[in-house]
């Protein structure tokens, strides 16, 4: 009976270890597939920016891999300098289903929380905007927006139910897991550093 107990436990943690080898295989070759493809559209002369898939200079933009996500493929944040418009100054793209998706675009600013599934976008426009993301089944969910200018407004999920200041600050930190925005290191998109930042 023993002996029995101890191969059934055996052959128990042999197949665990087969599955936790083969989630790391998977993982593995999704990220280095990602890779694949921010390299390819980063090493293009052109790219699309914004919803109406205007084409822009990959010449000037500047880039980040960011972890945003709980898994282990990152996420691409690109700055597009001289590119600017009024699709926004940042591009944020995830990984699915094998290609490249955009997330969002915005205007003037970007903050990303570390394996929280969370980034923040901001605007100024007579005012300040800030809209709190997150990623859920390759799309960039609204939780929360606020508005400082003219009036002051914070708001709740994608129906902007409204909340208070101290309400929207509890969220944040709940949603962000108290942790602090991570600090964004921008590569100008040359080849070398393509080489030595994208992997």
């Amino acid at each position: 009976m023993r002996s029995r107990k101890m191969k059934l436990l055996l052959m128990l943690t042999m197949m665990m270890l087969c599955l936790s080898f083969s989630l790391s295989a998977q993982a593995a070759s999704g990220k280095s597939k990602a890779i694949k493809a921010y390299k390819k559209m980063l090493s293009a002369s052109t790219m699309s920016w914004g919803s109406q898939g205007t084409k822009i200079s990959t010449s000037d933009v500047k880039f980040t891999l960011a972890y945003i996500n709980k898994d282990s493929i990152p996420e691409l944040i690109v700055y597009a300098g001289a590119n600017s418009h009024v699709a926004g100054a940042y591009a944020v793209y995830t990984w699915n289903k094998g290609r490249a998706v955009l997330l969002a675009n915005c205007r003037d600013g970007i903050a990303y929380y570390k394996k929280t599934g969370i980034f923040t976008t901001y605007t100024l426009l007579q005012g300040e905007y800030e809209i709190y993301y997150k990623i859920s089944k390759a799309k960039a969910v609204q939780q929360l927006s606020s508005y400082v200018g003219y009036v002051t407004s914070y708001k709740q999920g994608v129906e902007e139910r409204s909340i208070t200041e101290s309400t929207y600050k509890e969220i944040a930190r709940s949603i962000t897991k108290g942790k602090r925005a991570a600090k964004i290191k921008w590569r100008s998109n040359t080849g070398a550093n393509r080489k030595k930042y994208l992997k």
